[in-house]
């Protein structure tokens, strides 16, 4: 649907922006801001959202923004 190809090219453009970020060497949590946007513009997608509890989790694995 036309729905889910925006939602994929959000998805895309934010994870392309989130790399660019970092082959810049720009900090983690400007990073961060643009895979929380993928993610979000894929939950929507798949009709589900991701709790910032579960995005702090990954990203604390990670070692991101500290």
């Amino acid at each position: 649907s036309a729905r889910a190809r925006e939602g994929i090219a959000a998805a895309a453009r934010a994870l392309g922006s989130a790399r660019d970020a970092l082959a810049r060497g720009e900090g983690d949590e400007l990073i961060v801001v643009d895979v929380h946007l993928a993610v979000d513009a894929l939950g929507h997608v798949l009709g589900r959202t991701v709790d910032d509890d579960i995005l702090d989790r990954i990203f604390r694995r990670f070692c991101i923004g500290k």
